[in-house]
């Protein structure tokens, strides 16, 4: 049997680039976000990171070990977040935690968000945090379902009023 000089190398050089293309698709790379998601993501790791970890995982971000319960949701399980909507994900991060007239805030003690959590009502736009969801979404491998184009129409006809 002859051996041709460099075949061995050759297939562990495709190899490896087999290996490495798959990895970069299954791993949400962010070479392949589109504009909303990767505005997002880097909202996301400059005011969500410290809590909720990189990668959306319990016990990841530096604040987890000073906080008290109940600590941040793991936005990474399927599980978990796949019973909020996009809207109960957005008010979330909106909602003044001072505003007491929500009903479900005073009533449900297991409701989406806690107290613990700030608000990003004065700090962000609401595109701002859409882009937020939309990344918080990938996280656990689900994409942002919201019609966002027609929440911008309604707020056009709203200002024209």
């Amino acid at each position: 049997m002859k051996r041709v000089a460099g075949g061995g190398r050759d297939m562990t050089v495709i190899g490896l680039a087999v290996l490495g293309i798959t990895f970069t698709l299954f791993s949400g790379c962010a070479l392949f976000e589109d504009e909303r998601t990767a505005k997002g993501r880097k909202l996301y790791n400059h005011y969500c990171s410290h809590c909720h970890g990189e990668t959306g995982q319990q016990g990841e971000g530096f604040n987890w070990e000073r906080m008290s319960d109940p600590r941040p949701k793991n936005l990474a399980s399927t599980a978990e977040m796949s019973t909020f909507s996009d809207e109960e994900i957005f008010h979330t991060v909106y909602r003044d935690m001072k505003d007491t007239t929500d009903q479900k805030v005073i009533d449900d003690e297991n409701y989406f968000a806690v107290p613990t959590m700030p608000t990003f009502k004065y700090t962000l736009s609401e595109e701002e945090i859409w882009s937020i969801v939309g990344y918080v979404r990938t996280l656990h491998g689900m994409s942002l379902s919201y019609d966002l184009e027609t929440r911008k129409k309604e707020l056009e006809e709203a200002l024209q009023v």
